[in-house]
């Protein structure tokens, strides 16, 4: 039987539109043409400007033939042109591909050559790291290779010698670019709100990275449910810690423009500190090969560039004159950094694969290097660029930052920080979202001590970002802090504009039972979820199967309904054929009061299959490296007080943890780790 509305009324231009979040920049123009919109160093530009400037790069970008079915990459850190980018590309019918600023040349040439990019706005920092992915590009191409024309992005920041190294490689000028677009540009909404309105890619940790492709719809929800569910008012002062190249900046990119607010855009949320320190070094072997040389300089050092270089690449050794090295601080954890009197500095990637044994996975090979036993070598705090207790203090008081997100990574350096880092009590409060991985429950209860009030959301770049919220209930008002820091530390309900949540047997299919215990997979559906992964038929059939997106991670369903995770499919630890969830493991080792980053995965165990192994960063001063075996006792003898025995981890790994650039943990590399650690041969539980 044929379904029929009560009427027949059809839709007319008067009465829809396409649903996009561009309208946003319109409204906050008219509405508050001179309010603050964008702030960086010294630069304000208001909203009338913001909605004049993107209109002036759409009008460019169109003047070049870019537009529907184009691609246009941007490689920078969070600075106005970045945040311009959200609006001015698609307002010229193209699609918006953030690309994450720390990834290497090759996955940068993957990434540009997957969405083909048409044009590639870079910022100048960055320069090298596009003219290297373009190389690799052309090297791929066999000879029929059409270069995207690159716009570089300088600030009052930048180095004026790069800049005109980058316009003399025929880059054009952003500010310049500007200036050939016209600042009342007719641009129009798209017609289709299906429409993409951006590209991201997942980090493609054990395999290329997949484009998800998002639509004008869902980032228009997105940008509305995100300020609903977090209470956001109009004008609210945001700060960037969060990248606007992750998923879009969850979409605040384009709620900041619904909300007429503030963006403050800090190129690096760090301290000006001196990181360097002098010491020496006895390796177990005098061979180390190096075979990507990513930087060589000429006899009058830029050290600026050569840090520069440094943080992009996050090269683990640094080979350069000993003037070089002749800085000192103290109480730095250190990464080897080697330093050899020879003509020329240079940087090489290399990795540990085993003592003794160097090697970095690249395309070309070099003369291995001979280092001798007793080098000189410095360290480097690392990393470089990331987000600081300080830096997010400081802003507060600064600018009056009244929300920003962060992972949690970056709550536990918050509560962690020394006194002297901090401006506490808060001048006002501060609003925090957090997700990216499972929070501990004793962090979200110290940012609370502090002050501080947290959101816990969960997501995916296939979901806009946050899709799930841990609402609060009032009820929970009256509980002890530390029993509504484990409720919130749950990922929650469905967000508004996600119609569908469940966590479903990976067996069966079905609903799992809201038991608090029974595992299954996370699954969403409805608008918040993407098109698709582009150009990926196959991952596109198993993630939507059964009319459902498929997460990936495990999780449990409580008696209220809320979710939480207890790991990523691939994390879970199988012992003696009983699963254990890494995240619990995680959340008890972060209990402990040495203890200031933690992370759990599998290692092979003669006895048991597979054993958890615990990677551990260690708070400042707490113990020196004569005691870590000690201290790696009294933590496995912690953890059987809060677990079952088979859960606590057999090792103990002392060290910083590797990090993605928005703060996660790179678990990938600590499995690599764990491998080369060996089985482990007397399992006594």
């Amino acid at each position: 039987m044929e379904m029929r509305d009560i009427d027949n009324l059809p839709k007319n231009a008067a009465n829809y539109t396409a649903l996009t979040p561009l309208w946003f920049l319109e409204r906050a123009a008219t509405v508050h043409p001179a309010r603050k919109a964008v702030v960086h160093g010294s630069r304000t530009f208001t909203w009338l400007q913001t909605y004049q400037r993107c209109r002036r790069l759409a009008s460019a970008l169109s003047n070049l033939s870019v537009g529907f079915g184009s691609t246009v990459a941007v490689i920078a850190p969070n600075v106005p042109a970045a945040y311009e980018a959200h609006f001015g590309i698609p307002m010229s019918g193209a699609v918006i591909n953030p690309v994450n600023i720390r990834l290497n040349a090759s996955t940068v040439a993957f990434l540009l050559g997957h969405s083909q990019s048409a044009v590639v706005i870079v910022d100048q920092e960055f320069f090298t790291l596009a003219e290297d992915s373009l190389k690799i590009m052309k090297e791929k191409s066999q000879g029929n290779f059409k270069p995207p024309l690159l716009v570089v992005v300088a600030d009052e920041s930048c180095d004026p010698k790069a800049l005109r190294y980058a316009l003399g490689q025929g880059a054009i000028e952003y500010e310049k670019f500007l200036e050939s677009g016209d600042p009342e540009f007719s641009w129009k909404p798209p017609q289709d709100e299906w429409q993409s309105i951006a590209l991201n890619y997942t980090s493609g940790t054990t395999a290329s990275p997949k484009g998800v492709v998002l639509h004008h719809r869902g980032a228009y929800l997105m940008s509305l449910s995100n300020p609903l569910i977090w209470g956001m008012n109009e004008g609210a002062i945001y700060l960037w810690t969060l990248p606007m190249f992750h998923c879009n900046g969850w979409c605040f990119t384009w709620a900041l423009a619904a909300l007429c607010g503030t963006n403050i855009c800090l190129r690096q949320v760090i301290s000006r500190q001196n990181n360097f320190v002098t010491f020496t070094l006895v390796y177990e072997t005098d061979w180390l090969i190096c075979s990507r040389i990513i930087y060589r300089s000429s006899s009058r050092h830029n050290y600026v560039e050569i840090w520069k270089v440094y943080i992009r690449h996050n090269p683990t050794v640094l080979q350069g004159l000993p003037m070089f090295c002749s800085h000192s601080c103290h109480n730095l954890r250190l990464r080897v950094i080697t330093s050899l009197v020879l003509r020329c500095p240079m940087l090489m990637c290399i990795t540990m694969l085993k003592p003794g044994s160097c090697v970095f996975n690249s395309e070309r090979s070099f003369i291995p290097y001979k280092f001798s036993l007793d080098a000189n070598v410095f360290a480097l705090k690392s990393p470089l660029a990331m987000v600081t207790a300080k830096g997010v203090y400081s802003a507060i008081a600064k600018y009056g930052v009244t929300h920003f997100c962060a992972a949690p990574v970056v709550l536990n350096s918050i509560v962690n920080a020394p006194s002297e880092d901090t401006i506490l009590p808060l001048p006002h409060v501060v609003h925090v979202m957090t997700a990216g991985a499972a929070p501990p429950s004793a962090v979200l209860f110290a940012m609370s001590q502090k002050g501080f009030r947290v959101t816990h959301t969960y997501g995916l770049s296939e979901t806009y970002g946050p899709s799930t919220v841990c609402a609060w209930k009032p009820e929970w008002d009256s509980l002890p802090p530390e029993t509504q820091a484990r409720l919130n530390a749950r990922q929650g309900v469905r967000y508004i504009g996600l119609e569908g949540l469940d966590v479903i047997s990976s067996q069966t299919g079905q609903s799992v039972a809201a038991d608090g215990k029974t595992i299954g997979e996370i699954v969403m559906r409805g608008n918040l979820v993407m098109k698709g992964y582009l150009k990926n038929p196959k991952a596109n059939e198993e993630t939507f199967a059964n009319g459902w997106f498929h997460s990936g991670d495990l999780g449990v369903k409580h008696p209220d309904g809320y979710i939480e995770i207890k790991d990523r499919s691939k994390d879970i630890i199988i012992s003696g054929g009983e699963n254990i969830s890494s995240v619990e493991v995680e959340n008890s080792l972060y209990l402990h009061p040495a203890v200031l980053e933690a992370s759990v995965v599998a290692r092979a165990d003669e006895r048991w299959g597979e054993s958890p192994c615990a990677f551990v960063t260690l708070k400042p001063g707490v113990a020196d490296k004569s005691k870590e075996q000690e201290l790696g006792e009294e933590i496995m003898q912690f953890c059987r007080s809060k677990m079952p025995a088979y859960w606590v981890p057999k090792s103990v790994v002392f060290g910083p943890l590797p990090k993605t650039a928005t703060g996660k943990i790179q678990k990938h590399i600590l499995r690599g780790k764990a491998k080369e650690l060996g089985p482990v041969k007397l399992s006594k539980l």
